[in-house]
């Protein structure tokens, strides 16, 4: 006998210990692999989120600038009426602040005294 044969016949139930053995790990890596597909699509998603954050942050750093020349510009915006200072913010990126300041009917004094 070779030795191969012999072991079979020392082992007979080696060949079935090597496959239960092989489909543990087989199952150890399809968890694996969902667990590394999960990782990546959380991963995505944060790098999704970090984008928009910085589109966010890029928005009120032009908010801040837009404001800060309102201000540096006060003696000119003082005698703004509600509509002129509307119309300011629409014209630089703030249209989306407007409605309370028409509906409070703020004028350019009002809204500097405020800031």
């Amino acid at each position: 006998e070779t030795g191969d044969s012999a072991a079979q016949t020392d082992h007979p139930n080696a060949k079935l210990m090597v496959v239960d053995h092989l489909n543990a790990k087989l199952k150890d890596v399809d968890h694996f692999l969902k667990v590394c597909s999960k990782v990546e699509r959380i991963l995505q998603d944060s790098k999704k989120q970090v984008e928009e954050f910085d589109l966010l942050m890029d928005d009120f750093k032009n908010q801040k600038d837009q404001i800060k020349f309102l201000l540096e510009n006060r003696i000119d915006a003082k005698r703004w009426s509600c509509a002129r200072l509307c119309e300011f913010l629409r014209c630089n990126d703030l249209g989306h602040c407007v409605e309370p300041f028409e509906r409070n009917r703020v004028s350019g004094k009002a809204f500097l005294d405020i800031v």
